[in-house]
C-alpha cells in the first residue's frame, strides 16, 4: 500500500493543528502508521497472520537539498500537467521520454511492474543523489 504524505486527514478524531515543522510546513498525522494500526487490527480479528513492513522513505528522499535544475524540472512538470488538465486530458500522467515532457496513459504504466536492478548503474545512482545507504551485499 502506498500513500501520499497529508491523505487522510479526515480519519484521525484529534483535528488539533500539529504545528510546523522547521521549514513552516503544517505538520499532519501520518496515514501510514494509521493504516498499519487499523489493518492489523482487522486481520487480527479474521485470524489472520501477517507480516508488516513499514517504510517511510519521505525523510531519507527530503534529506537532499533541492538545487535550481530540481526547481525548474518541478516548474515544467507542473505546468505541463495544469495545461493537461485545462485541455481536459484525463487518466494520464506527465512523465519524460528522450528529454520531452510527455503525457502518458496511465494504462500504459500500470499494466506491469517495472523493477530496478539493485546491482546496475541506475540503483546505484539513486543512492548516491539521494544520499542513501546501500544494503549489505548488494553494492
Amino acid at each position: 500500500i502506498v500513500v501520499s504524505e497529508g491523505a487522510g486527514q479526515e480519519f484521525f478524531r484529534d483535528k488539533n493543528e500539529l504545528g510546523c515543522d522547521a521549514s513552516g510546513n503544517k505538520l499532519k498525522h501520518d496515514i501510514g502508521i494509521y493504516l498499519k494500526d487499523r489493518l492489523g487490527s482487522y486481520l487480527s480479528t479474521k485470524k489472520m497472520k501477517i507480516n508488516f513492513r513499514y517504510f517511510d522513505p519521505s525523510y531519507s528522499v527530503r534529506s537532499v537539498p533541492a538545487n535550481v535544475a530540481d526547481s525548474l524540472f518541478c516548474d515544467q512538470i507542473a505546468r505541463s500537467a495544469v495545461h493537461a488538465g485545462m485541455a481536459g486530458k484525463t487518466d494520464m500522467m506527465i512523465g519524460v521520454w528522450y528529454n520531452n515532457i510527455t503525457h502518458v496513459p496511465l494504462s500504459l504504466i500500470s499494466d506491469k511492474k517495472k523493477q530496478i536492478n539493485p546491482r546496475q548503474e541506475l540503483w546505484r545512482d539513486v543512492l548516491c543523489v539521494t544520499g542513501q545507504p546501500t544494503q549489505i551485499g548488494l553494492a
